[in-house]
């Protein structure tokens, strides 16, 4: 009962009920028969409901969601098997733990885990571990097509009471988003204040001047107060509508880390490796962008490109840097330099992402003597904000070839109660002005700002 199995075709959300029933039913005839646990792996394709229906992201059950750039959206509910691992390189630890579970309890290597990382280990966030990944025990799938899949992935025991167990995992059947409820705003708390920032900057500036380090990387956080919890589908339906960024809501407890993310760390397709420079902001406005004319903008995207470079040099071959251009994000613009590759057979996605973690984009270089000023000036830890968030198949070890996608944490909230914290962080190279500076990070937080709180993108990055 450990091998993926292919049955047919689902429609309506009870038709997914009954099928999940029909599933537990068989894998507890199986388990009898055994007189031992056994795991049932099975997906189903969905019909039409797929095309245009919407998920609620709001259920405490839900462990994570991703909606790609390339539309690609998926959603797991529950937990099959979890591992959340403390210090140095936690996302490979939990990957390796979770790759250890799998085989152990042959699962598909192809059903898919999600979930990310905090920034730094050990400053993380209560409630959040260094790293955690999730195989979900129903995963729902919709390609860019618009065709897609149900999955189920569970552990039944001779002893279990089938009906319980059946109606449990029905009951992971998404229902669809609660009309919008609004927020009601009471308070904001900067860390730190936004002219304390601003004279950090100018700190890290007058170094930069005197060459002591290449760049740094200094984020500043706001906290939000609200009447009532923040309704995470209206938050969910304000993020998604970016659709070159990577949508992501993942759940740790009682807190929720929800973003969208315009930055692709990694992204493995068979053995093509994908990845991108992102550094350089300007606020979009009408007329032409001057990005591209700004010798600091362009000097800092520089160090960004040549670093990803230098370190995917010894996992992938053929590395190849395309032209640099500028893409909109939401109410900004950016320069993004693609580069494409091949990695080598013997390496993994999982060693690109830590090769990569964190890049000059959001660390600095280099990548110590920056951390010793964020460590210095940052008023709270970073928690998952800038951190790799993503997903990857179960199996997708050393030399598997498998797929898989991780992005960068930023455009995001943490979210406990009705409380929410929102994160910026503004790249500073040689020339950089700390009023440009504080502007930026300003309108980096309005995009979270006006998800969660409903107000304009351009008069939250002023309110801000």
């Amino acid at each position: 009962m450990s091998r993926l199995l292919a049955l047919g075709q689902v429609g309506t959300l009870d038709d997914v009920r009954v099928w999940v029933g029909q599933m537990v039913e068989d894998a507890a005839r199986e388990a009898a028969r055994r007189r031992e646990a056994v795991w049932v792996c099975a997906r189903a394709e969905a019909t039409g409901p797929l095309r245009d229906a919407r998920w609620s992201v709001a259920s405490p059950r839900l462990a994570w969601a991703f909606r790609e750039p390339d539309g690609r959206l998926t959603l797991g509910w529950g937990e099959a098997l979890a591992a959340r691992t403390e210090g140095t390189r936690a996302l490979s630890a939990a990957t390796a733990a979770l790759v250890a579970q799998g085989s152990h309890a042959q699962l598909p290597p192809d059903l898919w885990v999600g979930g990310g990382a905090a920034f730094e280990a050990g400053r993380s966030w209560r409630g959040f571990p260094d790293a955690s990944l999730v195989l979900p025990e129903l995963t729902l799938r919709r390609e860019p097509d618009g065709f897609g899949w149900w999955q189920l992935a569970a552990r039944v025991s001779p002893h279990d009471s089938v009906a319980a167990l059946a109606a449990r995992l029905a009951a992971l059947v998404p229902a669809p988003p609660q009309p919008p409820q609004g927020a009601c705003l009471l308070a904001a708390r900067f860390v730190p204040k936004p002219e304390r920032w601003r004279d950090e900057v100018a700190a890290v500036v007058r170094a930069l001047d005197r060459g002591r380090v290449a760049k740094v990387v200094l984020a500043r956080a706001v906290d939000l107060a609200f009447a009532a919890p923040p309704a995470l589908d209206d938050v969910w339906a304000a993020l998604t509508r970016d659709v070159d960024a990577c949508a992501f809501v993942i759940r740790q407890g009682a807190g929720v880390f929800l973003g969208a993310s315009p930055e692709t760390l990694v992204k493995v397709s068979g053995r093509q490796v994908y990845t991108q420079a992102v550094a350089g902001t300007e606020r979009r406005e009408r007329g032409m962008s001057q990005l591209a004319a700004s010798e600091k903008d362009r000097r800092e995207h520089r160090v960004v490109v040549d670093t990803i470079v230098r370190r995917l040099a010894p996992l992938v071959d053929n590395v190849a840097v395309q032209a640099t251009a500028v893409r909109a994000a939401g109410p900004l613009n950016h320069l993004i330099t693609p580069m494409e590759g091949t990695l080598r057979p013997e390496c993994s996605l999982d060693e690109v992402v830590a090769a990569l973690h964190p890049t000059p984009a959001v660390g600095g270089e280099p990548p110590e003597a920056a951390r010793a000023w964020q460590r210095r000036l940052e008023a709270t830890p970073r928690g998952w904000y800038a951190g790799p968030v993503g997903l990857a198949p179960l199996g997708g070890g050393a030399g598997s070839g498998a797929g898989g996608a991780y992005y960068v944490g930023l455009r995001s909230a943490w979210i406990r109660g009705r409380q929410a914290r929102l994160y910026a962080g503004c790249g500073l190279v040689r020339g950089s002005d700390p009023d440009r500076e504080l502007d930026e990070s300003s309108d980096k937080l309005g995009v979270m700002a006006w998800a969660l709180a409903g107000m304009a993108p351009a008069a939250a990055g002023r309110a801000l």
